[in-house]
């Protein structure tokens, strides 16, 4: 392969989740990198406290028919494309033409194997990643390589992936520890069944009932689950307070 020169990362919208790999790529390649966010950010995220980012390599294909052809032209003639949440139409015509293309992806079976939508996966998934074309998949998940090789897909074709963040390089981070407080654990996450914050406060009041003296500080909201489900789990592992939400 030639030299890489253009490289295309199309979401639905930007955030820090893309942000640290994105400013990376753009000090590489320079105006060769570009972020296509195809809506806006929800009122959701912006109610957590998400920034909107306006920098020189973000995209927007959804302000105006100018720009979704702008857009599209970028996705075509990219050297590599990212295809994270975003519209099929918008990458179709490039996978049919077999142009190298990478599906970043978290796991889709954390229900566990639900047949009807597991086989609604099994047709879509693989009418939309021909095997015979340029496609790869990113996993964004330990599991994630798991669930497309039970539909039979990218078998030797999944590569491990993130979401990056800032590495803070320090001299000397001796002073970093003092400061630390050493029995204070900090979880931080939206309230979802999924991320199994209970897990946590039951490992941290065992501890606790074992003697160890330490706290768990929560940063988090959400509606799946309560915060008064969550204290009543920590009051039926351990009898002494632990547990504090911090908003």
């Amino acid at each position: 392969m030639s030299k890489i020169t253009k490289i295309v990362f199309v979401s639905n919208f930007f955030n820090h989740h893309q942000k640290f790999l994105s400013d990376e790529l753009y000090n590489l390649i320079g105006d060769g990198y570009k972020f296509i966010a195809t809506v806006p950010m929800n009122e959701g995220r912006k109610a957590l406290g998400w920034k909107q980012y306006d920098l020189n390599y973000i995209e927007y294909s959804y302000k105006s028919r100018e720009d979704y052809e702008k857009c599209m032209a970028l996705i075509n003639d990219a050297d590599v494309l990212i295809v994270g949440s975003a519209p099929e139409k918008m990458v179709r015509d490039r996978i049919i033409s077999n142009k190298l293309t990478f599906r970043y992806s978290e796991r889709f079976l954390r229900e566990g194997l639900e047949l009807k939508k597991f086989l609604y996966r099994f047709v879509k998934y693989r009418y939309l990643n021909p095997s015979c074309k340029s496609v790869y998949l990113l996993c964004a998940s330990a599991y994630t390589s798991e669930d497309y090789r039970k539909l039979g897909m990218f078998k030797k074709r999944a590569f491990k992936w993130a979401y990056f963040t800032e590495a803070i390089k320090y001299d000397d981070i001796s002073h970093l520890l003092k400061s630390k407080n050493k029995t204070e654990i900090l979880w931080c996450g939206r309230f979802l069944k999924l991320k199994h914050l209970e897990d946590v406060i039951t490992a941290v009041g065992k501890l606790v009932n074992e003697g160890y003296n330490c706290t768990l500080k929560v940063i988090g909201g959400g509606n799946e689950v309560s915060i008064n489900e969550y204290n009543t789990i920590a009051h039926s592992t351990c009898d002494k307070e632990f547990l504090t939400f911090l908003g």
